[in-house]
Parts: C-alpha cells; structure tokens; sequence
C-alpha cells in the first residue's frame, strides 16, 4: 500500500508558515516558522508542545540538531544564527551577519537559508550564490566561497575534501 495517513495533527502550532521540522533527541521534534519562533513538541502521544525558543525577529528559515551533542543551530532572515542548547532552552550565543560586507558583492548575496551539518564542529551555511563554513563551537564564519553565477541549493562534502554545490 502506497497511501499515507495522518495519525495526527496540531492546529494553530504556529502564527505563520512553517519552514522546517528537525528530529530533536529524547522524543521531541523542533518546528521553525515565519512567525520568527522555533517551537519544540512531544514526538510521543499526546504530542504536547514543550517549549518556545524566542530571540529571532524574523523568519527562521532553517534548523540543525547537530549530531551527539545537545545543540541547536537556528538560521533567520534576521541576519543572526543562534546556537540553542537544547536541554535548557536557552540561547547560548549569537552571531549578527553582516551582509555589506567588502567580500560581498551582492547586496543580498549571502541570504543563508539552509544548513547543514559536516561534523560536531562544522556545519555549512548554504545561500544563493555562496557557501559558509561555520565552526559551531564559536560562532565564526571560517570561509565563504562565493559565485554569482549559479544558485547555490545544496552541497556534498565529498570523500577528498572537496565540496559539491549544486
């Protein structure tokens, strides 16, 4: 049988469109909104909303629970990542994105939308014409590789170091 089926659903989870859902440990699910919050749920009946994760002033476009360890990476539109632990709930630190930048020569170039984990240290920040990689440790951009030819919607770290962008 190829059907699915809902075992269920939860109205009004958020005020606006949802962006992501990401697979928290201990049986919890994180959801990102336009409404700028990022809300955690019971991934277990009754499928109870646990907690919110204010801080963000705009659309959170992207969530990472990096893996093994109890932290959250949020991406906005707002120009700031944040790194959530996510047993407390509490924001651990930011970092303000400067777009306006003298590497940046687009004004919008790097309206990073996506991440996504290389290991427990690094994670990469995928934009439209550019690639970020993000050491999660200390919220520093390492290196951007830019082209403002192509999008840039996806990457694979591949097996000799090299990066794939598509």
């Amino acid at each position: 049988d190829n059907s699915y089926k809902c075992i269920n659903s939860i109205d009004n989870a958020h005020n606006d469109s949802i962006k992501m859902l990401c697979l928290l440990s201990n049986n919890r699910v994180a959801s990102c909104s336009s409404d700028s919050f990022i809300k955690i749920w019971s991934t277990e009946e009754p499928y109870n909303f646990l907690y919110s994760l204010n801080g963000h002033h705009d659309t959170v476009y992207s969530i990472l629970q990096l893996t093994n360890i109890d932290i959250l990476i949020s991406l906005s539109k707002d120009k700031s990542i944040r790194k959530w632990n996510t047993k407390s709930y509490q924001c651990e630190s930011i970092l303000k994105l400067q777009y306006d930048t003298i590497t940046l020569r687009k004004k919008d170039m790097i309206q990073y939308k996506k991440i996504k984990e290389l290991n427990n240290t690094f994670v990469m920040l995928i934009g439209k014409y550019s690639l970020s990689l993000m050491n999660v440790l200390t919220l520093t951009i390492n290196l951007i590789i830019y082209n403002d030819t192509i999008d840039c919607y996806n990457s694979f770290i591949l097996k000799n170091g090299n990066i794939l962008c598509g």
